[in-house]
């Protein structure tokens, strides 16, 4: 089932599905980013900072050491293209197990079907929420404002 902006560019639908448009914005990326309010982010006040912290240690700390043969990380890959094939398997792998989620809740009763896709989604929402900020802070500006460039001594 695709929502109605299936072919929008840049575009995570799945953070935009279901939510009036004044509860997302688009990030720097352009990509479609759903608004959090404070009452939804309490409770997981340090949340966001623990996790960059784990996905950048494994980034630095086990994968590029892994590529570089420094050391053994056990990941199933040994190159950058072995990397890419993984990475493309995962997103497929993604989509087939988000295709089964809506398969056996419609096969649900009915309001426990609805409520399930509602934790389920909510759930993977915030997770992808995540990664897409990190993905964020990461991004080199497209341009750069010249007010903040040196320029020579006269």
């Amino acid at each position: 089932m695709e929502p109605a902006d299936a072919g929008a560019p840049k575009t995570c639908r799945l953070l935009a599905f279901g939510l009036p448009p004044e509860r997302v914005g688009t990030g720097a990326s352009g990509l479609r980013i759903r608004k959090t309010s404070a009452s939804e982010t309490s409770g997981r006040a340090g949340t966001g900072k623990l996790f960059n912290r784990r996905v950048n240690r494994e980034i630095f700390d086990k994968i590029f050491p892994h590529l570089n043969q420094e050391a053994n990380n056990g990941y199933p890959f040994h190159s950058d293209d072995q990397l890419v094939e993984s990475h493309i398997r995962g997103g497929l792998d993604a989509m087939l197990n988000l295709e089964a989620i809506e398969m056996t809740a419609a096969k649900l009763p009915a309001a426990y079907g609805k409520a399930f896709r509602h934790i389920a989604y909510r759930d993977l929402n915030e997770r992808m929420k995540m990664y897409l900020e990190i993905a964020e802070e990461r991004l080199q500006p497209e341009r750069c404002d010249p007010r903040f460039v040196a320029t020579a001594a006269a």
